[in-house]
């Protein structure tokens, strides 16, 4: 299916995954020198000062914060967008933490 003008504008299709993808993508760069054990020094930091990880954990609020910011003001009221914000998230915390429990706990 052809995507049409109209279609540009919903509320799916924007630029924020592409964001989303390159931020995580930095992530996995500035993780690399520990997890393969080099410790090269990162040349992001080296330039600026500030590691691209942090940068890109600050994309992801800045994101975050945008994205929020829109479900709240969609939603029907703050009672309503709080409910629906604890019933997202909770469940899979709740199964995240039993999980934890029952794997670190014994």
């Amino acid at each position: 299916m052809m995507p049409t003008l109209g279609s540009l504008f919903d509320g799916r299709s924007n630029n924020f995954n592409l964001i989303r993808l390159l931020a995580a993508l930095v992530v996995i760069y500035a993780h690399a020198p520990a997890i393969t054990g080099l410790g090269a020094p990162e040349p992001f930091a080296q330039f600026t000062g500030k590691y691209s990880g942090a940068l890109a954990i600050d994309v992801f609020f800045l994101l975050s914060g945008f994205l929020v910011t829109a479900s709240a003001l969609s939603e029907r009221g703050l009672r309503h967008f709080i409910a629906s914000r604890v019933l997202r998230i909770y469940p899979a915390l709740v199964v995240c933490t039993a999980l934890m429990v029952l794997v670190l706990g014994p």
